[in-house]
C-alpha cells in the first residue's frame, strides 16, 4: 500500500480524485490533502508520504512551489494532475514527471500509479523542477531544458542549442563552443517542445535555432549557413519560409 496526499486547489477535483483512485487503484491510500502550498507542505511533513497527487495551480503559488521548498533529503514521487496548457505538458515529460491531464482518464490514471508503484524510490529532482518551470513561465528569461544521455543529465540553455539534427530515433545537439549531446529522443519530440522558442524545422534531419543563422546560400538546392560555419540543407517546402523568416530578422 501507497501513502499519498492530493494537493490541489479545487474541492471538486480532489473529491474526483480520490474517488478514482478508491476504485480504480486501491493499493493506494489517501492519507490526507491540502489546497495551498503551505498546507502541502504542512502536511507533507506530518503524514511523510510516498506519492504526492499535484496541481500546477494552487491559487496562491504553483505546484513547483511545493516541490522547491521540500527539504532536499525529500524521496517522493510526483504525479502531475494538471489542466495546463499543452506546453508545459510537453516540458514535464522532458524533464521526467509523471503528468496527468484533466479530466483525468481512468486507463490514465491506473498506467501512472502503475509506474509509481514499480519505482523503488523517486528523488524530487530540483534541476528537473527549475527546467520545467523555466519553459512554461514567461517571466523567466534564461529558458532551459534537461538533456540526458546514458551516463548523464545536462542542463542546457536554449541560447545553447545552434541546431539539432535527427540520428534514426537520437537527437544530436550541436551547442556552442564546440560542444555535441547526443539524446535517445526525436527530433519530432524536441520540434514540439522548441518550436515556441525561436526553433524551426528546416528539413527533414533538421531543426535550428534562428538566432544562429548566418545567410541563407541559394545554390546546389538552398542551405542555411550558420554562425559556426555548419552547412545546414533546407528541403525545398521550407524554402519560402525560410527566406521570410531572414528577411523579418533583417527587418528587426
Amino acid at each position: 500500500m501507497i501513502r499519498a496526499i492530493i494537493i490541489d486547489d479545487e474541492t471538486n477535483a480532489r473529491e474526483t480524485l480520490r474517488l478514482m483512485l478508491d476504485l480504480y487503484v486501491p493499493d493506494i491510500e489517501i492519507v490526507a490533502e491540502a489546497a495551498d502550498v503551505l498546507n502541502a507542505l504542512r502536511t507533507i511533513k506530518k503524514f511523510k508520504p510516498e506519492l504526492l497527487f499535484l496541481d500546477i495551480n494552487l491559487g496562491n503559488g504553483s505546484g513547483f512551489d511545493v516541490l522547491q521548498l521540500l527539504p532536499e533529503s525529500e524521496s517522493i514521487k510526483v504525479i502531475f494532475v494538471t489542466a495546463y496548457e499543452e506546453h508545459a505538458i510537453k516540458a514535464f515529460k522532458f524533464s521526467a514527471i509523471d503528468y496527468l491531464v484533466k479530466p483525468v482518464l481512468p486507463e490514465d490514471l491506473m498506467l501512472s500509479c502503475k509506474k509509481a508503484c514499480q519505482e523503488a524510490t523517486t528523488v524530487v529532482n530540483k534541476m528537473q523542477i527549475e527546467v520545467a518551470e523555466s519553459i512554461t513561465n514567461p517571466d523567466v528569461k534564461e529558458k532551459k531544458i534537461v538533456l540526458k544521455t546514458s551516463d548523464a543529465l545536462h542542463l542546457v540553455s536554449l541560447t545553447e542549442i545552434i541546431h539539432c539534427k535527427s540520428d534514426d530515433n537520437y537527437t544530436l545537439f550541436q551547442l556552442t563552443g564546440g560542444r555535441s549531446i547526443l539524446v535517445s529522443k526525436t527530433l519530432r519530440e524536441y520540434e514540439d517542445l522548441l518550436s515556441a522558442h525561436g526553433f524551426v524545422r528546416v528539413h527533414n534531419s533538421y531543426l535550428i535555432n534562428q538566432t544562429y543563422i548566418s545567410f541563407f546560400d541559394k545554390r546546389e538546392g538552398g542551405y542555411l549557413v550558420m554562425k559556426d560555419e555548419a552547412r545546414i540543407p533546407v528541403s525545398s517546402r521550407k524554402r519560402d519560409q525560410i527566406v521570410q523568416l531572414i528577411r523579418k530578422l533583417g527587418n528587426i
